[in-house]
């Protein structure tokens, strides 16, 4: 049982606290409920039937990446030419109509055989945390086992032509099963994290080597107790792409940005809608909801309601949304980085009691961002100060990312690909900390010109 909790740590662990969320922000609850989603996913997997996964033609280094944000973390990587690269992609596959490339099928048909087992588990459970997981990630308790096996065969099958595998999102199991096995047949195993990291989620281990944006990532790891691990700060690949907006459209009245994501209170976003279309009618705003919130069709008619132009998140880049506003609301979210990679004033909209004051990304503490809870502060702060037009201190940002104030600003891409190819040494300056960790920091020779 406590192999399952390990493998599905982004609901059993107490610390990162996700069933404390809103019941509107969480799977539906029941164990009757979780069983008809495994029985839904298996039929879906039918129909969706591929084997790429089990095609490695050439000696790769393998990325994995298990959605759309994920493999966005890789694409600076990959380059135009995938097929020509020593890289492949396995798990989420945005050039096949986002399907996946995991073996899903055979996972979903063993997972059922799986269903009695992990039932028992629920019942014997006497932790009352514990025992309320399975009513929300029933399904996925009953694929952990099956996971192991077919990613175990696959391995055994292909170790000899893998040269080492990265990963972006340590709390999903399928990363953690797939980053045991890899290191117990000796393939080395590099984490490269799609996001920024929150300071109550867990220690990260069993990796050979990792790339952290900044000293933030570092000092995270290193307080709870990272030891002897290779460590390097670089900045993040995905934010490459930011070159491409660093000049801002020419417009003549304000426009707000609105990005509410899953964890948010949408009651208190329509208030604050309300608010700001009422006392603030000369700007513009912008809404760019998360495609995974259930409540997105809600999103929708809130726009539609206030007349506000949605910004779609899978087609619209961040970059482009970021170039057309002046001013980001934004609660609890790694937009806030991107917006401060780019100069835009950010206001951290405080609106949800389980995130209540949390900041679990430091970003008010670190002052990336100003924080309101009421409306009529966020409108009082933008029409009776000089916010937006002073100078933006940018020394915040450079915490979180340690090549914003190198050459190497916009291009992560190169030193991720030196690192990969193990032809690192000149761009980097190596010290040992207290932990034994070896950290390597682009250093002040690399500084931008």
């Amino acid at each position: 049982m406590k192999e399952l909790y390990y493998y599905n740590i982004e609901y059993s662990d107490q610390e990162i606290g996700y069933l404390a969320s809103p019941p509107a922000n969480l799977p539906r609850k029941g164990i009757v409920i979780r069983l008809l989603v495994l029985a839904k996913e298996f039929f879906i997997s039918i129909q969706n039937l591929r084997f790429s996964f089990f095609t490695v033609k050439l000696e790769r280094v393998v990325l994995f990446a298990n959605n759309q944000n994920e493999y966005n973390s890789f694409k600076p990587l990959l380059g135009l030419e995938e097929e020509k690269s020593d890289l492949m992609v396995w798990g989420f596959d945005d050039q096949a109509k986002k399907f996946s490339l995991f073996p899903n099928f055979l996972i979903s048909l063993l997972s059922i055989f799986c269903v009695p087992y992990v039932f028992l588990c629920y019942l014997i459970e006497k932790n009352s945390g514990l025992k309320e997981t399975y009513k929300y990630c029933f399904e996925v308790y009953c694929k952990v086992n099956p996971t192991r096996f077919i990613v175990y065969l696959n391995l055994l099958l292909y170790r000899k032509k893998i040269k080492k595998i990265i990963f972006t999102n340590d709390l999903n199991y399928k990363v953690r099963i797939i980053k045991n096995i890899s290191r117990s047949f000796g393939i080395e195993t590099v984490f490269l994290p799609h996001a920024q990291e929150a300071v109550v989620f867990p220690v990260l281990t069993n990796y050979d080597t990792y790339l952290f944006p900044g000293a933030h990532f570092y000092n995270i790891h290193f307080n709870k107790g990272l030891k002897g691990a290779n460590i390097f700060l670089l900045g993040t690949p995905k934010f490459d792409q930011l070159s491409f907006y660093t000049s801002k459209n020419k417009r003549e009245k304000l426009t707000i940005g609105i990005c509410p994501n899953t964890a948010d209170d949408m009651e208190k976003y329509n208030g604050l809608i309300t608010h700001l279309a009422t006392h603030l009618q000369e700007a513009i705003f912008l809404l760019r909801p998360h495609p995974a919130d259930r409540n997105y069709r809600n999103w929708l008619s809130i726009a539609n309601q206030y007349q506000i132009k949605v910004s779609d998140l899978l087609a619209e880049p961040v970059g482009e949304f970021l170039k057309n506003i002046d001013v980001l609301i934004a609660g609890e979210s790694n937009i806030h980085f991107e917006a401060n990679y780019l100069g835009i004033r950010c206001f951290y909209f405080v609106n949800n009691s389980f995130l209540y004051k949390r900041d679990s990304y430091n970003i008010i503490k670190n002052k990336l961002a100003v924080e309101f809870e009421k409306p009529e502060d966020f409108v009082q702060y933008i029409s009776g100060s000089d916010y937006l037009s002073s100078q933006k201190d940018e020394s915040g940002i450079k915490y979180y990312y340690d090549n914003f104030n190198s050459k190497f600003r916009y291009d992560s891409t190169l030193l991720c690909r030196k690192i990969i190819s193990e032809d690192e040494s000149s761009l980097f300056t190596s010290l040992v900390d207290a932990n034994h960790n070896k950290v390597h920091t682009i250093g002040e020779k690399q500084a931008s010109d």
